[in-house]
């Protein structure tokens, strides 16, 4: 599909709640796109997450997108209630190329990104991130997301999951402690078999014994007593950074790679209702 230059600047929603919104209707508004032969536009709505593409069902309009041709505002209903929802706009032209999408809004608050702007091209050596503050009353502390790898921005600060620790080897083992626990293994778990029962239990519980033989002699490596050290295993990736910016909605940074796009969002963690995190949108520029 080929992509037009799109210069929708913002979508205003309108909610007959307080937010977080419970209406089942909302209405948009946009301004018109001034690229060249622009003849509509359409809507696209999802809820529960802003990640792209929004693919909705159940609004009584139909399923994202929906065409509402040159109108400069739709009316969604059918929603369901005390669900957040999440809006972006298109526009497209006479052959119907289709341009990227606005910027997204949402039934409830989400930090609106202004600085880069969407798809935009600056200077990679000092970049300056910047972000509209949320409702006072929530005492919001920011957490901003960055990096090379769109699917790692969008995924960062979500489902956090860890390993928990692991143990660390402490070097090689030499040769004759594997031998020397192979023997002993033989001997403890050899026993005559004259009562099944019998030789199972005490197969078991020898198999057991000798299992903490090896343990014992791999854990003490070359007899040198340097043991097991528990490591906590952590993964990072050079296409991803975090900072947390506290209540300050602005960061600057100058190690951005030249000639790159990059994706970035913020969260907004709320000190008032713990655990409550408003995520933005994910949105990219390349640098010079």
């Amino acid at each position: 599909m080929k992509y037009i230059q799109i210069l929708i600047v913002t979508i205003l929603v309108l909610v007959n709640s307080t937010l977080p919104a419970f209406s089942r209707e909302i209405t948009l508004y946009w301004e018109p796109s001034p690229s060249p032969d622009v003849i509509g536009y359409k809507v696209y709505y999802q809820q529960g997450t802003p990640q792209l593409p929004l693919s909705g069902t159940e609004a009584d309009q139909g399923s994202s997108p929906i065409d509402v041709e040159n109108s400069l505002m739709a009316t969604i209903s059918g929603l369901q209630e005390t669900v957040v929802y999440y809006f972006s706009v298109t526009a497209y032209d006479s052959k119907y190329n289709e341009s990227t999408f606005s910027n997204i809004v949402s039934t409830a608050w989400m930090p609106p990104l202004v600085h880069p702007q969407k798809e935009s091209i600056i200077v990679p050596w000092n970049v300056t991130f910047q972000w509209d503050a949320g409702p006072t009353e929530h005492h919001l502390n920011y957490t901003l997301y960055y990096g090379t790898d769109k699917n790692q921005v969008i995924n960062a600060g979500i489902a956090p999951f860890s390993f928990g620790t692991f143990p660390k080897m402490p070097g090689p083992i030499p040769t004759q402690v594997f031998l020397i626990a192979f023997v002993m293994l033989l001997l403890l778990t050899t026993v005559p078999a004259t009562n099944k029962r019998v030789l199972r239990t005490v197969y078991l519980r020898k198999t057991a014994i000798a299992g903490l033989f090896v343990f014992t002699l791999v854990a003490c490596g070359d007899g040198g007593g340097s043991g097991w050290s528990g490591e906590s295993l952590s993964f990072s990736s050079t296409s991803l950074t975090s900072v947390n910016t506290g209540s300050s909605t602005s960061y600057q940074t100058d190690n951005l790679e030249s000639g790159t796009t990059y994706y970035w969002k913020v969260d907004a963690h709320s000190s008032t209702e713990p655990g409550t995190v408003y995520h933005s949108e994910v949105s990219s520029f390349t640098t010079e």
